[in-house]
């Protein structure tokens, strides 16, 4: 059984749902990086036991800005990444996340 979502919690987001709705505002990148923060963490956990310490490798389908992977690799610096994002908003942040780091390649399709 899931726990509930406490009533205040569920009022937020759904004023964050109207807002966006009725004044056509998004969630602002701090909002939507702290959002994805909280929605991967679990993703995280599970996928952890699957990469090895050494030398693994792993996939991002849809990797959005980059959240999942750069959690992945906080945990599992040595591994290798191939991240695909094919919106180009999402693509040029993730891009920008990972310059410089040559164990990630960043593509731009799906």
């Amino acid at each position: 059984m899931q726990p509930r979502v406490p009533l205040l919690k569920r009022t937020i987001d759904r004023l964050r749902l109207y807002r966006y709705k009725w004044f056509g505002r998004a969630p602002s990148h701090v909002e939507w990086e702290a959002r994805l923060q909280r929605v991967v963490s679990e993703t995280v956990a599970q996928s952890l036991p699957w990469i090895p310490e050494r030398g693994g490798s792993f996939l991002d389908v849809g990797a959005n800005i980059g959240i999942y992977s750069e959690n992945v690799l906080r945990a599992r610096p040595t591994a290798r990444a191939w991240l695909f994002e094919p919106v180009r908003a999402h693509y040029e942040r993730c891009a920008a996340r990972f310059a410089g780091q040559p164990n990630v390649v960043v593509e731009n399709f799906a």
